[in-house]
């Protein structure tokens, strides 16, 4: 289970800026530690047998020529860190550890450009993977001390385009082959240097990945994702079970022949592999009318704007929870994803991965109460990328461990 954006440490925050009794009361090592607990306990009970941190921080210097991360800067503190680790091996839950690489130093100073995502040339590939593979090592080093079961070699939540800093590199053109390749290249030793280090397992996709033997053939996991099942509003007024499993039967095998290079269509890159690597599938899907069609919507804290007709100036979300929820539409995606994922005979599964879907959503407070709408960044009256007291986390119970649990809705003003 994937606990994306669960931020404990902000919750606290800023909940006790306006009671403590938003923050029960506790200290915030108290109020951290404690929901971490019950968030495991609850994880161990649906039959999760993994749960994925995500962890960032600012840089030292945007300016240094080697970017440093000191760990006073780590959002998810080592000790924090350390807690989940020993608490989640207590429910025989192993950990998955995974960074982000926020492209700010300490002093809010861009590292690049950037954009929803980074355009890279050689050297500044060069230089992110300097400054992550550094970070890696010290990762390594720490993790295989305190018992991190995997670590993700590449980071997460940043797009890459591999076509220079200005554009100015076309697409499928041998200055973009040969970026793409170096980048391949700088992925390959940083694992390298991850093995002289850590015993665990090397996984790889939460960042670009394609079918490239200098990569695949020395991790344990490679993480996929699948999307766009549902192609308008008007095929949304009839979605089903069957229509999701089908779409992504289909898609899953499109994908693996495509991968691989069965399609008689040549593999991206010059180092192409038919090595089977086992898969970790992600699975997200938010609890929303339009979330099948349109796909995902920042709902984690307040933006202003417009989303499938919803407006509000300062919080969109807020109208778009009131008005535009519904948890049957991500239980039965739930449902055909699982059901997909059980029947395809193309990719060998070592498991799913419910991404940014374990926010623990009864401790939060309704942000409807604060007339600063925007101070508070997490509690809407539901969070709808969690499954956490919805359908869907009954469903994936169901196929976790055999046990069904009847799903009793609690209404509230």
């Amino acid at each position: 289970m994937g606990l994306k954006d669960f931020s404990l440490e902000w919750v606290y925050d800023n909940y006790s800026r306006h009671s403590s009794s938003w923050a029960e009361n506790c200290t915030k090592e108290e109020y951290v530690k404690l929901h971490y607990r019950m968030t495991i306990m609850e994880l161990a009970e649906t039959g999760a047998n993994s749960l994925t941190i995500y962890n960032f921080g600012y840089w030292e210097n945007a300016n240094a020529d080697l970017w440093v991360l000191e760990d006073a800067w780590w959002h998810i503190s080592k000790k924090t860190i350390e807690y989940i680790v020993k608490t989640a091996h207590d429910y025989g839950v192993e950990v998955h550890y995974v960074w982000q690489f926020m492209p700010l130093d300490k002093y809010d100073r861009w590292l690049f450009p950037f954009s929803q995502g980074a355009r890279v040339d050689h050297a500044l590939i060069d230089r992110m993977w300097d400054a992550h593979e550094n970070l890696m090592l010290e990762t390594a080093e720490w993790g295989e001390q305190i018992g991190i079961d995997a670590l993700s070699v590449d980071w997460s939540a940043m797009w890459i385009c591999f076509c220079g800093v200005d554009g100015e590199i076309p697409n499928d053109s041998q200055a973009q082959v040969e970026l793409r390749d170096h980048w391949m290249t700088r992925v390959s030793e940083a694992i390298d240097v991850i093995r002289s280090k850590f015993s665990g397992e090397i996984w790889i996709g939460d960042g670009p990945i394609w079918n490239d033997w200098r990569v695949l053939e020395k991790v344990d996991i490679i993480q996929k994702s699948f999307g766009g099942f549902i192609r308008d509003a008007e095929e949304n007024k009839s979605m089903t079970v069957e229509l999701i499993r089908d779409r992504l039967l289909e898609d899953m095998e499109r994908s693996y022949n495509n991968f691989f290079g069965h399609d008689g269509q040549k593999p991206k890159g010059s180092y192409s592999t038919s090595q089977d690597v086992p898969v970790v599938f992600q699975i997200v899907s938010q609890s929303t009318e339009f979330f099948p069609y349109r796909g995902w919507m920042e709902d984690g804290f307040c933006t202003p704007g417009t989303i499938e007709g919803y407006s509000d100036p300062k919080c969109v979300q807020l109208p778009v929870t009131r008005e535009a929820i519904d948890f049957s539409r991500q239980a039965v995606f739930y449902e055909g994803v699982l059901q997909a994922i059980s029947l395809q005979t193309s990719w060998t599964i070592a498991g799913i991965q419910p991404s940014c879907s374990y926010w623990l959503t009864p401790s939060l407070q309704r942000a409807s109460q604060e007339k600063d709408i925007p101070s508070v960044r997490e509690g809407f009256p539901e969070i709808s990328q969690s499954i956490r007291g919805k359908p869907a986390e009954n469903i994936l119970k169901y196929w976790w461990t055999g046990v069904h649990d009847q799903y009793d809705p609690v209404f509230s003003d």
